[in-house]
């Protein structure tokens, strides 16, 4: 009798390990929510960013026009931390765009809203707490190259 009930319950948990698994995304074919930042500048102009998806899924970009690679991915958990940190530093509506010849920048895309914060000019500098966070998320990008 045990053994009539132990394949059926084994079989269920298989089904449903593999049923929570976290969609994976391409770099085509991003979700709506996503948490990006970069900086660029300088003499050639150029931009590097990195795209983070809420599943934990890391790109890069390395110029503007140039195409999104894959790096490795971080947990979902700390990947949806952040994403609400930058919503709770307010990334989605404040407006500032001051860039100097270097800028660096924080983009928060949400519900179909989108904004870019950028700072970089040194007569207008960025909020104490998001210079910060976007040192975590330098260090984060740090570690998957």
């Amino acid at each position: 009798m045990r053994t009539y009930l132990f394949y059926p319950v084994l079989l269920s948990t298989i089904s449903l390990f593999f049923a929570c698994k976290h969609t994976q995304y391409t770099a085509d074919k991003l979700p709506d929510e996503l948490l990006r930042w970069g900086n660029g500048g300088g003499i050639t102009g150029k931009e590097t960013s990195y795209v983070l998806l809420e599943n934990g899924q890391l790109f890069q970009r390395d110029g503007v026009q140039a195409a999104l690679t894959a790096l490795p991915s971080i947990k979902s958990r700390k990947a949806d931390g952040l994403i609400d940190k930058a919503e709770n530093l307010g990334v989605l509506t404040l407006a500032f765009a001051h860039p100097g010849n270097t800028y660096q920048f924080i983009e928060l895309e949400d519900e179909g809203k989108k904004n870019r914060v950028v700072w970089g000019d040194g007569k207008f500098p960025a909020n104490p707490e998001l210079a910060a966070f976007y040192q975590e998320l330098v260090q984060l990008t740090a570690t998957k190259q």
